[in-house]
C-alpha cells in the first residue's frame, strides 16, 4: 500500500467513525440501531464532498446498499430533512475538481479524531 493509499485510508476510518457516532448508529434512512455504516448521499468519488459532513450520514447496510439501485430513497429523505436548496448547493460542491495532498489526507484524518473524542468527552 502506498503513503497516499494508506493517508486516504485513515481519512475515510476516521470520517466514517466520526459520522456513525455524529448520527448515535441510526440509520438515517430507516432508523434502525443496527449494522451502521457511512452512506454517502452523492458518491464519494466525488473528491470534492467525500469528507463532506452534509454528503454522509449513518446508515444500516441494507440502506446503504439499496442506494447503489434505489438512490431515490436516500436523495428523498435527504431532501425532506433538509432542502432542496441544501441538495442543490451539495451537489455543486461535488462538481468540484479536488486533489487532496497526502498532507490534506493526514489533515482531514486528525481532524475527524479530534472531533470524534470531543464528540465521546461530551457523553460522558
Amino acid at each position: 500500500m502506498t503513503e497516499r493509499q494508506k493517508a486516504v485510508k485513515a481519512a475515510d476510518t476516521a470520517f466514517s467513525l466520526y459520522i456513525r457516532a455524529r448520527d448515535k448508529y441510526i440509520c438515517f434512512t430507516c432508523g434502525t440501531g443496527t449494522n451502521s455504516t457511512v452512506g454517502h448521499l452523492l458518491t464519494r468519488g466525488k473528491v470534492s464532498i467525500r469528507y463532506d459532513e452534509e454528503n454522509a450520514y449513518c446508515q444500516c447496510f441494507t440502506c446503504n446498499g439499496l442506494h447503489e439501485e434505489y438512490p431515490s430513497i436516500y436523495t428523498d429523505h435527504y431532501v425532506y430533512v433538509n432542502g432542496q436548496g441544501q441538495y442543490d448547493e451539495l451537489s455543486l460542491r461535488g462538481n468540484k475538481t479536488v486533489k487532496y495532498s497526502i498532507s490534506d489526507l493526514k489533515g482531514i484524518a486528525k481532524k475527524y479524531k479530534h472531533k470524534l473524542e470531543a464528540l465521546n468527552a461530551n457523553k460522558s
